[in-house]
């Protein structure tokens, strides 16, 4: 795997695994709570029209990622960077309901 490589795969997949299936419910929340328009304005992050499936995306995208060849320290690597982006992604959410308190 080249250098920078696991990083780049770390993000990717916090951002289409992640935000396809747990983003979803956070799109919901933030419609309900603050009433944005349904796919619309402030919450299109979490608009995917061009996964049309998104089940299949996510199992088709899996296998993809069982196939990327890297040593098992370049796999560390993947893990710790995924959990990093994780950990900014609660740190985003976390500085917006400061912000943004639902009983406000």
């Amino acid at each position: 795997m080249r250098p920078g490589l696991a990083g780049y795969i770390a993000h990717h997949y916090t951002r289409y695994l992640g935000d396809l299936s747990g983003g979803q419910i956070i799109r919901d929340k933030a419609e309900r709570a603050w009433g944005f328009p349904k796919k619309g304005e402030g919450v299109r992050f979490y608009v995917f029209e061009g996964i049309s499936n998104p089940a299949a995306f996510k199992r088709e995208y899996r296998e993809l990622l069982d196939g990327v060849r890297a040593d098992d320290l370049e796999k560390q690597r993947v893990i710790t960077e995924c959990k990093r982006a994780f950990a900014l992604n609660t740190a985003v959410f976390h500085a917006l309901g400061e912000e943004f308190p639902l009983s406000a």
